[in-house]
Order: C-alpha cells, then structure tokens, then sequence
C-alpha cells in the first residue's frame, strides 16, 4: 500500500485540527452555543424551520459531535475521503447560515468557535472557504494510509465527550447569567419580557430552601415589586407548590435545559432593568430590606 503524501498528512492536520479546536472552544460553553442556534432558528419566516428552536440543546451537541468525530477521523487517517465529504457539506452549510444571519449577529460574533475564539462573521466566511478548498483537494487526493489509528482516535473522541461533559455540569464563569447580562441571550419568549423591570426567582417546589424562601419572596412582591419565579419542576409539583404555600407572585414552567442555562443555584434572585441584569442576590443575601432600599435607589436613579 502506498504511503500518503506530505502534503496530505499536511491538510489532514489542518482540517482535522480546526474541527477538534471548534469543538474543544464551544464545548466549554455548550449553553450559550445552543442559545446562538436558538436565536438562529427563531429568525426564520419559516415555521418549519422556526419550530426547531426548542430542540436547540440537542442540535448543539449534535454539531460539536459531529466536529469532534470529523476532526478524530482526519487526524487519525480514518475513512479520510468519507470524512472530507462530510467536512464540505457541514462547512457549506455553516457558510450559508453565517451569510444569512450576519446582520443580526450579536457584537460581530458568529460564536463558531466559542466565547473564548470570537469571530467575526466575515472572518468566519472566508476561514471556511479556505478550509473547504482544503476538504475539496482531500477528496480528491491519493489519501493512502498504512494503518488508521481507530483506537487513537476513539480515545480522542471519548476524551472530547468527557471535556464537554465537565464543562456542562459545571459551567464556567463566562457561562454563568451575572450582572450587565443581556437578559436576551438567556431566553427570548414571553413572559419573561413582559415588562421593562422585573424580578427572577430561580426555585424548584421540591428544594427545602426555596420553601423556607416563600414567605419572604411574598412579602417582596407585596411591595409592588414584579417577581416571576422559575421552575423545571413538573405540572403536578407546581400545583402542589401553590396549593401548599399560596405564593403571591407568578410561577412559570421552563425546561430543565433551560434552567441550566442560568448556571446559578437554585433559590438566586434576578433584577432586570432594561433588558440588562442589574443586581444578583445569592440565596442566603436575599433580605426583603435590602431589596426595597435598592429598588428606591433604582426609581431614584
């Protein structure tokens, strides 16, 4: 069998190193890249299209899957002709939606490769016409190999799935929801924009805490405060919350995906002003005098 040529080895490197490095960047921060998916889908005119938005969580971890098994197979020399044909499909597909939606991206960021490696969407174009001219030539190269490296290149996927796995359960502090947050990027749909100032209690009807809370978080929303309390607890838990405790303020179902995407403990209490988080409350700074002063400062100002 003949050897592969420099060259060849040369362009597998490369591709096979942008895919490894968009997955590893966007891995630590899988939240946010679901949110840019999110956000992509729910421009569409088309309700087709538009009605994925929910499924954006899954469709992130399918892309970053997708890249770290690209990237795993042209290192390692794996089905490399079979492997650059996907590469150009998938980085077709990443050029046009990044033209389509280029007006409306956020900072200049097309977040192709994460928080951590920000790009603009020019930028991103023309990196991905270099990169598919580099998938064109390997599908039509010699690609001769002595031997593919699949355990090597299993072990490089499975470390990749462990990276995005940590990074998920404990999310980093850029991920996390804090102060000068744009409320936006967290979530999009009624009601949680329903009015200009407004308060967010992440709770679940099952955390002991929470419970203890409830009295104190209805003593706040007496004070014509507008406090919305956030949940991933089931239909039946929540009626039974409120037939238990009687809260005076709203309860609203979100998904546990969602929930996750605050990367704050349960019971954290949220002022939003403007679209812009203004102040946090950890759970145990949560003090109804202290939240009334600053809302007089906050009218005052």
């Amino acid at each position: 069998m003949y050897s592969i040529l420099p060259s060849e080895f040369a362009l597998r490197i490369i591709l096979g190193g942008m895919f490894l490095l968009s997955a590893a960047s966007k891995g630590t921060d899988i939240t946010r890249f679901s949110r840019l998916i999110e956000g992509i889908l729910d421009q569409s005119s088309i309700a087709s299209i538009s009605n994925f938005s929910d499924f954006s969580g899954a469709i992130a971890v399918f892309i970053l899957l997708t890249e770290l098994v690209l990237g795993a197979m042209l290192l390692f020399g794996i089905r490399i002709k079979l492997a650059a044909i996907i590469s150009l499909l998938t980085l077709s597909v990443f050029t046009i939606i990044t033209l389509g939606v280029s007006k409306n991206i956020s900072a200049g960021d097309c977040g192709c490769f994460g928080i951590l490696l920000p790009r603009s969407a020019k930028l991103s174009v023309i990196e991905n016409i270099i990169f598919m001219l580099i998938a064109a030539s390997l599908m039509v190269g010699r690609n001769g190999i002595n031997k593919p490296h699949t355990k090597l290149a299993t072990l490089l996927v499975t470390i990749g799935v462990l990276w995005m796995g940590i990074f998920f359960l404990f999310p980093p502090t850029w991920s996390a929801l804090k102060v000068g947050s744009n409320w936006r990027e967290i979530d999009t749909k009624p009601p949680l924009q329903t009015e200009d100032s407004f308060y967010i209690w992440l709770m679940s009807p099952e955390c002991l805490d929470c419970q203890n809370k409830t009295d104190l978080i209805n003593h706040i929303a007496d004070k014509n405060l507008s406090i919305l309390a956030l949940t991933d607890a089931s239909q039946g838990r929540v009626s039974e919350y409120i037939y238990d405790w009687e809260p005076r303020f709203n309860l609203y179902r979100i998904t546990d995906n969602k929930m996750k995407r605050f990367g704050l403990k349960l019971g954290t209490l949220i002022s939003i002003d403007g679209g812009r988080v203004v102040r946090i409350w950890n759970f145990d700074e949560i003090d109804i005098n202290d939240i009334v002063t600053y809302q007089k400062i906050e009218i005052l100002n």
